[in-house]
């Protein structure tokens, strides 16, 4: 008695597809996924990312959504969610996007330049599905680009100390 090899390979197992469970993924069964999976990730389209970036498309870095908004030539926005609008997680999240935006930028070569002199404005948002719905003030930090790039002395490349960093 002989068997086809593929027909012994299926008896007996479920497909593996069906039944693996991706930790990580998205939930399938909310409505507002949907706009969470437009954010871009650096391998996730074979199109020029930087002019991607400059044409407004939000990328997700390492849990910060960065983006460039219409109409707003002087700031590069950073939301990140916050689930209570303490000072302590306001300034822990405006901290993170400041930490993140140099390494983030690093994916998107020859991008520095036309980002030169811009401020980065931090949102805390209530969820990744709607980035226009904010939870508290947003946070502005003059100049970083000018420090990424180093246009200033090394002494500037940190955030300036104040009241959101003490």
């Amino acid at each position: 008695m002989s068997f086809d090899v593929a027909e012994i390979e299926n008896v007996g197992r479920p497909d593996r597809r069906e039944h693996s469970v991706n930790p990580y993924a998205p939930p399938t069964d909310v409505p507002n996924t949907s706009v969470a999976l437009g954010v871009q990730t650096r391998m996730a389209t074979p199109q020029p990312l930087p002019q991607q970036f400059l044409d407004g498309r939000p990328f997700i870095h390492y849990g910060v959504v960065f983006f460039l908004e219409a109409g707003d030539d002087t700031a590069i926005h950073a939301a990140l969610p916050l689930t209570s609008p303490s000072e302590l997680l306001i300034n822990r999240n405006a901290k993170e996007a400041v930490r993140v935006l140099p390494e983030f930028l690093g994916t998107l070569p020859n991008l520095s330049p036309q980002l030169s002199g811009k401020h980065l404005v931090v949102r805390m948002i209530s969820t990744y599905a709607d980035l226009q719905e904010e939870v508290c003030d947003r946070i502005v930090i003059q100049g970083a680009m000018t420090r990424i790039s180093g246009d200033e002395p090394s002494s500037a490349t940190a955030p300036a100390p104040g009241p959101m960093f003490d």
